[in-house]
């Protein structure tokens, strides 16, 4: 929703070049992609993805009010700089959080209602933004007043959504612990993968090491 009603703002009444607001969009979209990367290995080694997600959802809910203290092009960017970072801190936690808390055979549906729910939410942001303009009285350029109005109005579910996040428990993860069990072939019995785990088999004198869909038989 912000973005969308950024982008006039700044060509049609800032003034902004195209070539300027085709650097924000880039060095904004650079930024999103490199901090996946990083996002995604710290939520592996902190053992925790829901810090990552609240802390990007939280950057992303402060700079859609400082949104509406744009006048220029470098205000823009930096602001515009850190929505793209909130997004690249929460989106590869966030997926992973998903497929950690769902259950394997629904995990493609969960991800589905996510996806579905995000579309929801983006088209319900452009009526809401468009509601805010024609009450405004909007003519054919964004103004000032308007485009204040729109950022204040998105920093509402913004602000609720982290609140809501912050309600979320997340059980913490052992190292080398994955959230589904591996199901030893041999076995009709369902372990976590550790190097420590052993099981007997059958009755049998050979012991059975389980990792994520893969067993093997030592002899003990």
């Amino acid at each position: 929703m912000t973005l969308n009603v950024l982008l006039l703002f700044m060509a049609g009444t800032l003034g902004v070049s195209v070539a300027a607001i085709g650097w924000i969009e880039g060095v904004g979209e650079s930024t999103a992609a490199a901090a996946r990367l990083i996002a995604g290995r710290w939520s592996d080694l902190m053992q925790a993805r829901l810090p990552l997600v609240i802390g990007g959802y939280g950057l992303s809910a402060l700079t859609k009010p400082a949104f509406a203290l744009v006048a220029g092009p470098v205000l823009a960017g930096l602001l515009r700089f850190a929505g793209r970072l909130s997004k690249g801190i929460r989106t590869p936690p966030r997926d992973a959080l998903i497929a950690d808390v769902a259950h394997e055979e629904r995990r493609g549906f969960a991800f589905g209602v996510y996806r579905a729910a995000d579309t929801l939410g983006a088209v319900l942001g452009l009526l809401a933004a468009a509601l805010v303009v024609t009450l405004a009285g909007g003519g054919s350029v964004l103004t000032r007043g308007e485009f204040q109005g729109v950022v204040l109005v998105a920093a509402v579910p913004a602000g609720l959504a982290v609140l809501l996040l912050t309600r979320v428990r997340e059980e913490r993860r052992a190292r080398g612990r994955p959230r589904g069990g591996a199901t030893c072939s041999c076995c009709s019995s369902s372990r976590w993968a550790t190097r420590a785990t052993r099981s007997s088999c059958s009755g049998s004198s050979t012991s059975t090491r389980v990792l994520p869909g893969l067993c093997w038989r030592s002899r003990s």
